[in-house]
């Protein structure tokens, strides 16, 4: 890391601009909204400022990349492949919680201000981007009016009260100088922190990665060679590259190291911060060569004691007393599925967050036919990632029904002994759930290995109702509806009046982005027994109010609402959450098998992105049969079940496989979806006309030729009817290639398929070329 004043690139040009204005005065309406509205209502989401020739924010990743010379403001690794914008401190909900009541405000007002933008290089882009520490438990007061007014009117982007009033225990590249108060650099480029300040940023920033310590190792040495050549050279000046690195990588880190040397090598304790007065006056020393030599050697013994001190590693120092964060696994990256019911092998890969929010959960929809395993693969990794009491408290699992059976999918093998769930994490261990057949104790059939996860799991089965009361707490109570199905789930609205009032505050923050489907509403309030919708009549906020009781919405969204609270019920419960500071920030797995039931069209275009949105670091995997669930799911977060007859690796007549790389749908009709690899139906007409078709098609598969049946003729006139192919036999070309494909796609699988259309279309292109 290196020193960089912001003030010699000036602010860009788009801070000025209508789109940058607009934001800065819809702030100033946000926080001048009554106190219950703004303690129910999220802020808006930032500007995702894109590095892409066709943004209207490039200008701003411009300014930022001249600002650190083309490097990344926390590694100083060059950023030859484009930038990201990282917000120094979070736009919103920003960890450790000090106030639950404000907590979602921190830091809205600076989430588009130039002083707190950084360019960031994708492996130092934080795990955890709410995380944001500051001495003394105190952050600095929300902001006046007066002072968002001014921001909003000024053309620069500069928040006029900057820096703020607090003590931040990340160190700002931008604002702290003296870097080597908080760092030091050892010879073979290991980065260690002086305090927990630097401690913490190394953590966050994850700035002793392997190509980080091996570039900064070959800096270091560069530059000690440097240093070696002035002194034994009488008559050489200070090399300008060594103490003024300019553009060149890790040179913030060596000036650090350098720091050091001189300091050990003169015998200061605190040398000047002007290096180029230090290196003379030890060049002045007859011995000059020597005591730095000596100074390498202690820095070097340093560095050899740092890794005996630290047979703890340095995250385990910041546990022991410098106040980081307790760390959760992160979501799992893969699942694999091997013999477990109906399931042969099947891989099931979580996607990256999506570009657009960066701090946002993956999540994915399985679609498939009847029997393909949709639930069943929910069930696999629910009972994966679930820890062994909450697995032993669900009645009736039994081994023996879990292990595949040959004999049930048309094979003749003997039944198989186990089945197991492989859980990835990435760089991190796996973890794995073995299931063996188990003759008089079922539960000694299941055996868990490798590292225990530590995010909380939450299943539901298609049938998702609630009770009139409220269940009590028991420790499988929010998987059990997967695996139960005649399980109800607990009435919310007995946990709602329940809640504190600012937990209540969070949750009804939370639930907007669910209600915004129905309508939205002002705000939400409760009294002793009941929770009420509050909404305007009209567009006139000052006009008269309605207030519903939420017992009286409709019963599809009763059943959203209560898996919904139950969720958030299970994320806020520290015994199940240890770690839980917010609905905003909270992580977690969510298993919803048939998303689809009990929901309204307008409900189901828009369940998947409400729910994302209402728990946006949470991980949904649902099931559906129904296009319309589709909206809301971006390229590669759909995972499509094929049933395949053809022989499998263990000789299985049918087996299911998994179709990826599904193409981006986001515009596609309903008709579309559903004749897709989405879907996979052949037409969406009437039951007579597939009828018909399907007649037509039999015939081809026969060998009929078109020329001698009517019928064929007929439909495939028709379907080459609306291509541009005046030419007869252009046409014929066409309808050749129509009836080979028809012929052929009822006998495929949907991987041959797609070859199968590919092979079509260029027929056909081949056959429109010549028009």
């Amino acid at each position: 890391m290196r020193f960089v004043e912001r003030d010699r690139v000036a602010p860009p040009k788009w801070f000025a601009m209508e789109e940058a204005r607009n934001n800065r005065f819809m702030l100033v309406d946000y926080f001048g909204m009554d106190e219950k509205s703004l303690s129910q209502t999220r802020s808006f989401e930032p500007v995702e400022f894109s590095y892409t020739k066709d943004s209207s924010q490039l200008e701003v990743a411009e300014a930022l990349h001249s600002l650190f010379e083309g490097c990344c403001a926390f590694c100083e690794s060059e950023l030859s492949a484009g930038l990201s914008v990282h917000r120094f401190r979070p736009s919103s909900s920003a960890t450790p919680v000090m106030d639950t009541s404000s907590a979602h405000l921190y830091y809205a007002w600076l989430a588009e201000a130039w002083q707190n933008l950084y360019p960031i290089c994708e492996n130092c882009r934080p795990k955890d981007p709410f995380h944001f520490p500051v001495t003394s438990n105190r952050r600095a007061p929300l902001p006046q009016h007066e002072d968002l007014v001014a921001f909003a009117e000024r053309d620069d982007g500069r928040w006029p009260s900057f820096p703020l009033d607090e003590n931040p225990v990340l160190v700002d590249p931008c604002y702290d100088r003296k870097l080597w108060r908080h760092f030091r650099l050892f010879p073979h480029g290991l980065l260690d922190g002086r305090d927990r300040r630097g401690r913490e940023t190394i953590e966050h920033f994850d700035l002793n990665r392997a190509d980080l310590q091996a570039a900064r190792e070959a800096t270091f040495e560069w530059g000690t060679e440097r240093v070696k050549e002035y002194l034994t050279n009488a008559n050489a000046t200070a090399p300008t590259a060594l103490l003024d690195p300019g553009r060149l990588p890790h040179f913030g880190g060596w000036r650090i190291a350098l720091r050091e040397l001189l300091g050990n090598a003169l015998g200061r304790a605190r040398p000047s911060d002007n290096l180029g007065r230090e290196l003379n006056r030890l060049k002045d020393l007859p011995d000059a060569m020597d005591r730095f030599n000596d100074a390498i050697g202690q820095l070097s013994a340093a560095e050899h004691q740092w890794y005996v001190d630290d047979a703890i590693n340095p995250e385990e120092q910041l546990r022991a007393g410098m106040g980081i964060r307790d760390r959760t696994y992160d979501l799992p990256s893969k699942v694999e599925i091997h013999n477990y019911k109906s399931l042969e092998k099947i891989e099931v890969s979580l996607p990256d967050p999506p570009k657009d929010k960066p701090r946002a959960a993956p999540s994915l929809l399985i679609l498939g036919e009847n029997a393909a395993g949709k639930s069943t693969i929910l069930e696999a990794m629910a009972l994966a990632l679930m820890d062994p009491g909450t697995r032993r408290a669900l009645r009736g699992l039994d081994p023996n029904k879990m292990v595949l059976d040959p004999k049930y999918l048309g094979g003749d093998a003997d039944p198989l002994e186990l089945a197991q769930v492989l859980v990835s994490y990435g760089d991190t261990d796996d973890k794995t759930l073995t299931i063996r057949r188990a003759q008089d104790n079922t539960l000694a059939g299941f055996r868990d290995d490798g590292i225990k996860n530590a995010l909380p799991v939450f299943a539901y089965g298609a049938f998702r109702q609630y009770l009139t009361s409220e269940r009590r707490h028991v420790r499988h109570r929010h998987v059990r509806s997967l695996f139960e199905p005649d399980e109800l789930l607990s009435n919310p609205e007995k946990w709602l009046v329940r809640l504190s009032n600012d937990d209540f505050e969070m949750v009804a923050r939370a639930l907007r982005d669910v209600f915004s489907i129905e309508g939205g509403f002002d705000v939400l309030e409760r009294d002793e027994k009941e929770v009420y919708i509050v909404g305007a009549i009209g567009s006139q906020p000052d006009g008269p109010k309605t207030r519903t009781p939420l017992s009286l919405v409709s019963s599809g969204f009763r059943s959203v609402l209560a898996m919904l609270c139950d969720v958030m019920h299970g994320l806020m419960n520290k015994k199940i959450n240890p770690s839980f500071q917010t609905l905003d920030t909270a992580r977690g797995l969510v298993l919803i098998d048939e998303i689809e039931a009990h929901l309204h069209p307008r409900w189901k275009v828009s369940i998947m992105s409400g729910l994302r949105s209402a728990l946006p670091g949470v991980c949904f995997i649902a099931t559906s049969h129904d296009p319309l669930c589709l909206r809301g799911m971006g390229k590669d977060e759909v995972l499509v079940l094929e049933r395949v007859r053809e022989v499998s690796e263990q000789g299985l007549p049918v087996h299911t496989q998994t179709l990826v790389n599904l193409p981006d749908n986001k515009d596609w009709t309903i008709q579309q979806l559903l004749t897709a690899d989405f879907f996979q139906l052949q037409s969406t007409e009437s039951g007579e006309a597939r009828k018909a078709q399907a007649e037509v098609e039999d015939k081809l598969a026969r060998g009929v030729r078109p020329e001698d049946d009517q019928a064929v003729r007929d439909y495939l006139s028709e379907m080459s009817a609306a291509l541009p192919i005046g030419d007869t036999e252009v046409h014929r070309l066409v309808q050749q290639a129509i009836a080979e494909f028809l012929a052929r796609r009822r006998t495929v699988t949907q991987n041959r398929l797609r070859d199968l259309r590919d092979e079509t279309k260029k027929r056909i292109l081949a056959a429109l070329e010549g028009v």
